[in-house]
């Protein structure tokens, strides 16, 4: 049990107080008095795991304690960090809930997507926006891409926004968690355990416990010097003590009887992400539930993936699949009722790309009208390197190409 090496859980007084005035403050901010406070928000991306809410928590607390004239920021002006989900969705994220519950910060006194006018702070052009473990915006968040005056990530660069400062560290050769670089960010002024064992987690989780197959991967020395400063913070944790925690956090969030316990959408929507490639809207899911078991288990399978897809005007759903049985698996399906691009991106995918996914079609027991069974093509994959991460800018090159002459 992870809380028998660390201090005794309580809670996060100095986080939570943060927290709590800047709910308090933004209320304020967008009520007619607040007419002339400018907002600095620090977002993560839409995914929401476990990197992005942490980081963009740390961050935002420390921006209003560090020099705050390097980053812009003003005596006056509300820091306030924003969970780029709706609060009921929260819920869904089963390791993001039991790690805040378990650091005790307070939940109710965070603010999600839901419960700001992001859109109205950027209409009357106070918003400010602080992009953690992105550096791209979702396409219906696209609007405020002229606010964004800061990016802490670790995804390939799109090189987008006038950010006046970017730390961005990503393929080839980046770091494998956005929490590194925060941790990095703050080091000068973080002197809180709970507040260091908030961002090794997160980082433990992204590096797979520093699995040295993942080296170079998921993880590289940039991302170990920031967890070992992290333990001297925290009283010298040693690998045995980072291995439990390691071990606890992952157990949660791969919880197979957690995981099939949602519902068929919201597996597919727990870990999403939406992209506008080359005109083309892409949808990628990740899912911790190997397919066979699945289909098994949600008879509606096909039915549903088709709803997911027509109600998120989709061209193309991938979902990426990944579990442990004891080893590592990964598996890919691509759902979509257009045949050419299915059968050109399943080309592409098994023979065109470097390193290779080293794909093979994967059969499975999924029944259902026959035009939906035709819309899925399914593969296992052996390179288990190649996470979402990787993929993207697989697909954004075959878009590139595909939108030219499909």
């Amino acid at each position: 049990n992870a809380e028998s090496w660390g201090t005794t859980v309580r809670k996060m007084e100095e986080l939570n107080s943060f927290l709590r005035s800047a709910r308090r403050d933004i209320q304020q901010a967008v009520s007619p008095e607040g007419h002339d406070t400018t907002v600095h928000v620090v977002i993560g991306n839409s995914a929401m795991d476990l990197d992005s809410t942490i980081s963009s928590l740390v961050l935002a607390f420390f921006l209003t304690r560090i020099s705050l004239n390097a980053f812009d920021i003003r005596a006056n002006n509300v820091v306030l960090p924003v969970l780029n989900i709706q609060r009921v969705d929260l819920e869904l994220r089963i390791e993001v809930v039991y790690w805040l519950r378990y650091l005790g910060i307070d939940i109710d006194s965070l603010v999600f997507l839901d419960e700001i006018n992001l859109r109205q702070l950027h209409e009357s052009q106070r918003l400010r926006v602080v992009l953690v473990d992105h550096n791209q915006l979702d396409p219906a968040q696209e609007y405020f891409g002229d606010s964004v005056t800061m990016i802490v990530d670790h995804h390939e660069d799109k090189g987008l926004y006038n950010a006046s400062k970017r730390i961005i560290y990503g393929p080839p050769g980046g770091v494998g968690s956005c929490c590194s670089l925060v941790a990095e960010l703050v080091r000068p002024y973080l002197n809180q355990p709970l507040i260091a064992k908030a961002l090794m987690g997160a980082i433990l989780i992204d590096t797979s416990n520093f699995l040295e197959d993942l080296k170079n991967v998921k993880w590289i020395d940039k991302d170990k010097a920031a967890c070992e400063m992290l333990a001297r913070v925290m009283g010298d944790v040693d690998r045995e003590k980072q291995t439990a925690l390691f071990e606890e956090l992952d157990g949660v969030k791969t919880d197979l009887g957690a995981n099939l316990r949602l519902s068929m959408y919201n597996k597919l929507r727990k870990d999403y992400k939406e992209y506008v490639m080359n005109g083309v809207r892409v949808g990628i899911s990740s899912v911790l539930i190997p397919l066979a078991v699945w289909v098994q288990h949600d008879t509606d399978f096909l039915a549903e993936m088709n709803r997911y897809l027509n109600d998120r005007n989709l061209e193309l759903l991938l979902v990426g699949i990944v579990y442990k049985d004891p080893q590592i698996h990964r598996q890919a399906v691509i759902f979509t009722p257009n045949d050419d691009l299915r059968q050109r991106l399943a080309t592409y995918l098994c023979t065109q790309v470097t390193p290779s996914l080293e794909l093979e079609p994967l059969e499975c027991a999924v029944t259902g009208e026959p035009t939906l069974e035709r819309q899925l093509a399914a593969f296992s994959q052996g390179n288990i390197t190649a996470s979402r991460k990787q993929m993207e800018p697989f697909l954004q090159t075959f878009f590139q190409n595909y939108s030219c002459s499909g």
